[in-house]
């Protein structure tokens, strides 16, 4: 009995099982105050706006997740695999690269959803949804679907280099958060019908700029020049790991449904 508590005592004074734990228990506090915020705003959107407008919130939120889904193509997964090989490795200047070609590969497509659903928004909601009032909520989603691909790449980016933290209040707290600050300081102003969903395009934007702020692109001066360049894997090889992902993501939404 007595070896077991001091094998137990030995594990639990380990640096890396510390560091562990001390990550696990960052991210669920995160996470906890992400699904919080989240029902503090659906509170504060029903309770202010009413089951309609709770209705096209859900519907323009389906929609930027679509849209966000394939914008990104599963490269926000793959960045987290090769940004973790390449810094456990110290090639920083590898991390550079792989993120700039993450972002090189996703930004065109997510642009290209965005004016898919831009200028097809009244085609959806007057044929499919047969409610004319998304189509300014549907476009307003498309302008944010290339900030919200930003912010999942870069906190990506940060969950590669172990930055688990800054990763989780970027994904899971940081919208809700910022969503319902601007929710209720727009109160007065904000159209009715699309007040939520404006206050919830305003803090994905935040988010992605923030996200930014928090140090995901790696800087300059820590880029080396001449051969190594050929080591960081291609974008096209990045795509063949991240459509799988994909696929994987979009199944897994789909359960949802």
């Amino acid at each position: 009995m007595r070896l077991n508590v001091d094998w137990l005592w030995s594990k639990l004074k380990d640096k890396h099982l510390e560091e562990l734990v001390r990550g696990a228990l960052g991210f669920f506090n995160l996470r906890l105050l992400g699904t919080v915020c989240g029902y503090v705003f659906i509170y504060f959107v029903s309770h202010w706006y009413g089951a309609e407008v709770v209705g096209i919130y859900a519907i323009s939120i389906a929609a930027l997740r679509i849209g966000l889904l394939y914008g990104r193509m599963g490269l926000d997964n793959a960045l987290v695999r090769f940004i973790a090989e390449y810094a456990a490795k110290g090639r920083k200047d590898f991390v550079k690269q792989v993120y700039l070609r993450g972002l090189g590969a996703s930004i065109p497509v997510s642009l290209g959803i965005s004016l898919l659903l831009y200028f097809c928004a009244p085609l959806l909601a007057k044929e499919v949804f047969n409610n004319p009032a998304l189509v300014t909520t549907l476009r307003i989603i498309a302008l944010v679907i290339l900030p919200g691909t930003l912010l999942h790449i870069n906190a990506s980016t940060l969950r590669g280099l172990k930055r688990t933290a800054s990763y989780s209040f970027l994904i899971n707290a940081s919208q809700f958060l910022l969503g319902s600050l601007i929710l209720i300081l727009g109160k007065s102003f904000l159209e009715e019908n699309s007040a939520p969903v404006m206050a919830f395009a305003a803090a994905t934007v935040a988010a992605a700029l923030i996200s930014f702020g928090f140090g995901a692109v790696p800087r300059k001066g820590e880029m080396v020049s001449g051969e190594t360049r050929e080591g960081a894997i291609r974008t096209w090889g990045l795509m063949k790991v991240a459509f799988p992902m994909l696929l994987t993501g979009s199944y897994a939404f789909s359960l949802q449904w």
